[in-house]
């Protein structure tokens, strides 16, 4: 690179190479004996012996006045101390990570700019060219307020309703079935916060998603919120299944009389309550539990 961008070689680029003045501790970390030479252009240059040789112009001298070869110039490492031999360089792109209250500075090559890979610890490398974001698109935007909007609110009547109306329930299937409906509009309005809190924190993300990606996915914030999805969609689905097998064995049974709402028939529908409920928690919060981290979550690899 360093050889290629100061012959005009290569387009869009500048030679990294500065004329740096020298003193009599100029090199000392490579050179211990050296010799200066005054060069056609008026200026005092190092010269190297080498293998009984001599060896001009192939030391480059760092701002901290320590040297390195030009091999060592546009690297994408640090060799000077400084970074004076990657100041000047237009191969690679400068990544500032924050640890411990200190600035660490690293390099990667231009070419992993905007390649769709987090390259830099700090992301800054994607975040001027992507623009994903939370919920991509404005139909899943607008659906997700919609459909988390209304399924609030109309569940949230249900509820009110059903509970109300729990007290007149005379038969024991009768019961059976609007406590089951109930649950079914509770896993409905959990699934309902989940899209409205999703479309709430898309806004407050906006078009920093992207940097904040890692810091969401590993939040506590959106553990909670993959919980209450899970739970709601889960007493849904278990609900509607009970349900659909009691009314098919009452079909079944045609000629027989539902009886009253007895102490074992409430028994049996805290039961199910319960199993319903259990169970769907603990499908919720399995994949969070750190024996089950490599079964249910992403790794993320960090270089």
């Amino acid at each position: 690179y360093v050889y290629l961008s100061c012959w005009g070689k290569c387009y869009d680029t500048k030679c990294p190479l500065t004329t740096t003045p020298l003193s009599g501790s100029t090199c000392s970390n490579i050179l211990k004996r050296k010799t200066y030479s005054l060069s056609d252009n008026k200026q005092l240059v190092l010269v190297k012996r080498h293998m009984d040789t001599f060896k001009v112009n192939n030391i480059f001298t760092c701002g901290n006045e320590n040297c390195v070869p030009y091999s060592k110039v546009c690297n994408l490492i640090d060799d000077c101390g400084d970074g004076t031999d990657e100041v000047n360089c237009t191969n690679h792109f400068v990544c500032n990570t924050d640890t411990n209250s200190r600035v660490s500075i690293s390099y990667i090559p231009i070419s992993s700019v905007c390649d769709g890979q987090f390259d830099c610890l700090d992301l800054s490398d994607e975040s001027s060219c992507c623009h994903r974001q939370l919920i991509n698109g404005v139909s899943l935007k607008s659906s997700s307020w919609l459909i988390g909007t209304l399924s609030i609110v109309f569940n949230g009547i249900i509820l009110v309703r059903n509970t109300y109306r729990m007290k007149s329930v005379k038969t024991s299937s009768a019961l059976s079935d609007k406590v089951l409906i109930t649950l079914i509009s509770v896993g409905d309005f959990l699934v309902g916060l989940y899209l409205f809190f999703l479309a709430s924190i898309d806004v407050y993300f906006g078009n920093s998603f992207c940097l904040k990606e890692f810091e969401w996915l590993v939040s506590s914030h959106c553990s909670a919120l993959g919980v209450v999805s899970t739970v709601g969609s889960q007493i849904s689905l278990f609900s509607m299944t009970i349900l659909s097998i009691t009314r098919f064995y009452r079909i079944s049974r045609r000629l027989s009389i539902p009886g009253p709402v007895k102490k074992k028939s409430c028994v049996m529908v805290a039961f199910i309550v319960s199993f319903i409920v259990g169970v769907s928690i603990m499908l919720s919060v399995i994949p969070l539990m750190p024996s089950f981290e490599e079964t249910f979550n992403n790794a993320l690899y960090l270089p």
